[in-house]
Order: C-alpha cells, then structure tokens, then sequence
C-alpha cells in the first residue's frame, strides 16, 4: 500500500514550485495541521499527484475520488474529527487520531466500502469515493485513521501532523486497508487520472527556494521516473535509430482525405546528418594526422575557432540523442526535435569550415542552391504539413522512402470522418 502526504506539488516539490519566479504557489503554509484545515494531500510514490475528486460519477453513480497532477480547488479537503465539528480552541491531528476528510468543492466525505473498483475486481482491492451530502452525518466507512510513518528531523511531526514534515497514511477503520494509488489510469469517464482504491501566533514553515543545479537534478529526475513509465506500444512509435535518417514519421491528424503527418523536411535532416557524421570524421582525421605529425593547414588559424563552435554543437546533439536509448518506453520522431534544432544549426558552420577557401561568388552560388532545395521539398509535403488536399499520385510520389507510411491510397478514397491519432497513449504530465 502506498501512503499519501501533505501538502505539496504532484510531480515537482513545494520547493521547487515556491523557487520559480511568477508562480502563483504559497511561499509559506501553516506548520501544523488543525482540525477543520483545509489541505491537500499529496501521493508520495510513483508519479506523485494530489488526492482529488470531482463532480463526475463512477460507473455506478458514486463520485470519483482520483489522484490528479495539477493543481486545483478541488484538491482541498476539510480535516474533521469524528467526536466533534467544533473547537473551542484549536487542536492538533495527532499520529493514531480517526479522522474525516470533506472535499470542500462538493462536501462529500472519502468513503470507502465492501466493493470492487470499477476498473479491478480484485479482492484486496476496495473502491473509494466521495460520497454524501453538506449535513450528512457519514456513517463509519467515512472514517481514517492517520498513521504517520516518517517525520525526517522535525520531531513534532512525529507525534502530530505538520505540513511539509509529517509523511502519513491513511487506514481505513472499516477495511483495515490503507488509502492507494497504484500505476493505473483511469478510462475517459474520469479523464486519465490516476485510480484511488482504498490565530496571529500559528507557526509558519516556509519553503526555501532551491538553487539551479538542485532545480535541474529533481527536474530530470522527475522526467526520467515519468518517461520510463511509458510502456505502451504504438503503430507510429519509433527508435532513436530511425530519426536522423527519417525513417518514419508520425500520423496526428485525418479528415475527408486530408493528414496531417508529421514528416520534416528530408533536406533539413539528411543534411544535418550529413554534417554530424562529417565533423566526427573530421575531427578523428585531424587527431590521427597531429598524432603522426602530418601538417595540416587547410584551415588555418581558424580552425580553433571552427573546432569550438561545432564541438559545443556536436555536444548539444548528443546530449538531446543518446539519452533517449536508455529508455524503453514509447518514442516518436518529433522526440528529435531539440537535437534536430543543434544539428542544424551545425550545417552552418561545417559550411563555413568546408568552404572557406572558396571564391565568394561559388559560396554564395551554394548557399542559393540549398534555400531553394529546402523551399522546393517544403512545397512538395505541404499537403501533409498543414492537412492540404492531396492525391494518390502525388503522395506516391513524395514517398521517397518505403518506410514513410503514409497510407497514399487514402486520398482518392470515399471521405472520412475525423479521427485523432493519440500519440500518446497516456495523459502523461512531462513529455
């Protein structure tokens, strides 16, 4: 069973939130947790996100409680005693307290009982909802008790709730069960999220800001945990090989014989392909010729300043490339997109490197014939880039590579509906 926490942020921490200029999250927050606080609630394990419900209804009729990864007013729940609705002075949630949590959007209580969830009919697996009404007296499947499990290095947090400190869990007292969240996405009648089965003087903790290099590390830590989650198989997917050589592109869009197909320009990318492999060569030919003292001196004093600025390019594409190997999870071309963009920028300086001896009038001569290669196989996969209309013919005869599947017959067929083709499987938060 996984536990969930206080308040805090579903993918990024408090800290991180707090530390981003313009953000709308609270600088501060109430160090301990009273009854009658309102608060949320944050899963600690696999991808975080905050305990939500909504005005939507299970299958069944009864209101769906999820975890959710933004945040949002319905996140909030009322903290109730089970003795008593009022105090006349405050009081702490203490560690072993049976406690009651109102959403404050709907006033429904989290309720749980002796039923399979609507997604799994397993039996250690109980459904939780909201359920109720604003006066409902509840009854005892409404009732949790919290269990606190870690409190770091504030020792208060140990005996009684405190935001940001107290890590906790919550029991069911009717099925003994504690409150979880597992890997599992909800279908379309809950919209992806993630399944949920079983005065003055108030001390004020704040969040300190975290540096850019401590930002940087929880941010990719964070992506990584969230890309390797990503399983599913696609039709479209592809491989890190593929994409330097196009070998596929991505369907996102069909409608009465028109696509959108995410393609690129042939160009763009053979091009700058071309020049990755060809500063590499380069580069390892001059190493070998320094080596056995062979003089070089086709580009002069230049060739620091050439070796510089396509080396820190060169490392810009491998950085944005290689790390995608490591993953398993499903990938597409437009994954390429960040390292297309720096090996681009490359085939302007291999250009300068290789041409610098040249006459003016030849080099400009080149740079013309590239734009309008570029701009002539632009014109040629317009169809697909904007969802133009097209035909048979010419879509057979754009498919310079077999692989390019683009399902040409498509277009001379009898008109389609719409149809979306999602990509990602998955309501994913990070891509």
């Amino acid at each position: 069973m996984l536990p969930l926490s206080g308040t805090g942020d579903a993918a990024m921490s408090s800290e991180f939130q707090a530390s981003l200029k313009g953000h709308s999250f609270p600088k501060t927050s109430q160090a301990d947790v009273l009854y009658g606080s309102r608060i949320s609630l944050n899963h600690l394990a696999y991808r975080g996100g905050y305990l939500h419900s909504h005005e939507h209804q299970y299958p069944h009729g009864k209101q769906q409680v999820t975890v959710y990864s933004h945040v949002d007013e319905q996140n909030l729940w009322i903290i109730e005693s089970i003795h008593a609705t009022n105090f006349t002075t405050p009081k702490f949630v203490k560690n072993g307290d049976v406690v009651r949590l109102v959403h404050a959007k709907t006033y429904r209580r989290l309720h749980t009982h002796d039923i399979r969830p609507a997604t799994n009919d397993k039996r250690y697996q109980y459904e939780v909802s909201a359920y109720g009404y604003k006066g409902f007296e509840g009854d005892a499947n409404d009732n949790w008790r919290v269990e606190i499990v870690n409190s770091g290095s504030d020792i208060a947090a140990g005996d009684r709730l405190r935001a940001r400190r107290s890590e906790f869990r919550l029991i069911s007292t009717t099925q003994n069960c504690v409150l979880y969240s597992r890997k599992y996405r909800l279908p379309d009648w809950a919209f992806g999220q993630q399944e949920v089965t079983l005065p003055k003087d108030t001390e004020l903790i704040k969040y300190n800001g975290k540096g850019f290099l401590a930002k940087m590390w929880e941010l990719n830590r964070v992506m990584w945990k969230v890309n390797a989650s990503l399983s599913a198989s696609h039709k479209f997917a592809s491989r890190p090989k593929d994409w330097p050589v196009l070998h596929r592109g991505v369907s996102f869009w069909t409608k009465n014989n028109r696509k959108v197909y995410l393609l690129g320009n042939p160009v763009v990318f053979w091009g700058s392909t071309t020049c990755v492999i060809a500063y590499v060569i380069l580069k390892c030919i001059r190493c070998i010729l320094q080596k056995r003292q062979v003089c070089t001196n086709y580009f002069g004093r230049n060739w620091a300043k050439y070796d510089t600025t396509a080396g820190l390019l060169f490392v810009s594409w491998a950085m944005h490339y290689f790390p995608f190997n490591l993953f398993g999870r499903q990938l597409f071309l437009h994954h390429y997109m960040p390292a297309l963009y720096m090996a681009t920028l490359l085939v302007g300086v291999s250009f300068e490197m290789l041409t610098c001896k040249l006459p003016t009038k030849i080099r400009w001569t080149l740079v013309v014939m590239a734009i309008i290669a570029v701009i002539y196989v632009y014109r040629i996969f317009l169809p697909i880039t904007y969802g133009q209309p097209w035909s048979t013919k010419k879509c057979l005869e754009a498919t310079w590579r077999p692989t390019w599947d683009m399902n040409c017959p498509w277009y001379d067929s009898k008109p389609k509906t719409a149809v979306v083709d999602n990509i990602s499987q998955q309501n994913a938060v990070i891509e």
